[in-house]
């Protein structure tokens, strides 16, 4: 059995990750901009597999739903608030209460980006492959749903207060 926090205590860890996944995203992305000033601009980050590369993406994950980004940011704000309302009234393991808080941080993060930009700054491009622009938050978004689906699957849900 994994451990399970109070509710006040898992609330927090929850929060703390989530706004420490934001900011870290957001201050990536003003770097980003600043070091990379022009839609298209790239720099090397390890050679051979990894660069970085500015784009500016309307869509979803993988430019899914091009120039649908109201749509995203209902999306991204329902997802946050069933994640919250999760947390608060269930007595969720911490590695679940973790990894929803990672898909919190990411979404609302890009939901940010959405609503004051207009689109989502990605950076990260895969040299060796054909793989679409992503950043930090695409990061936590896509390994927080894996770790989530692993919690539920493995049976790490909801458990007696």
């Amino acid at each position: 059995m994994v451990a399970t926090l109070k509710r006040g205590k898992r609330v927090a860890l929850f929060c703390v990750i989530a706004v420490a996944i934001v900011i870290a995203d957001q201050l990536a992305k003003v770097w980003i901009r600043a070091q990379l000033p022009r839609v298209g601009d790239t720099a090397p980050l390890i050679p051979g597999i990894i660069r970085l590369q500015r784009v500016e993406n309307t869509g979803a994950a993988f430019s899914f739903g091009e120039g649908s980004g109201w749509v995203f940011v209902a999306v991204a704000l329902a997802v946050c608030i069933v994640a919250l309302v999760w947390i608060v009234r269930s007595n969720l393991e911490v590695p679940l209460a973790i990894s929803l808080a990672a898909v919190t941080g990411g979404g609302f993060s890009n939901m940010l980006d959405r609503i004051y930009q207009g689109s989502v700054t990605d950076f990260f491009a895969i040299v060796f492959m054909k793989f679409p622009v992503f950043n930090v938050a695409d990061i936590f978004v896509t390994v927080g749903v894996i770790a989530t689906l692993i919690c539920i699957f493995a049976g790490e849900g909801d458990n007696a207060d």
